[in-house]
């Protein structure tokens, strides 16, 4: 009985939120930069669409032009100032 029990919490520990979507340690870095990149570019997109037009009949179509500018600067800009904030606080 312990040791099924010890089985299951050790089988729990590999999960995360999303299931068991597993990221090669080699790809983990680009993956949160990626991830980093669309989350902070979706957030602050709709923020600034919210504070400057408000909620039009067009506010999606603004929001998602601002969302994919924003994707497009961010995503590479995380990738590359990422691994730079990494080494120096290490």
């Amino acid at each position: 009985m312990i040791n099924l029990l010890a089985s299951h919490i050790n089988s729990k520990k590999d999960k995360n939120i999303f299931g068991s979507m597993k990221v090669p340690r080699k790809y983990r870095n680009e993956v949160i930069g990626v991830l980093m990149g669309l989350i902070m570019s979706l957030v602050m997109s709709l923020t600034m669409t919210l504070i400057n037009i408000g909620l039009v009949p067009y506010f999606f179509n603004a929001w998602l032009k601002g969302f994919m500018i924003g994707s497009i600067v961010s995503i590479p800009t995380s990738l590359v100032v990422g691994p730079i904030i990494q080494k120096l606080i290490k």
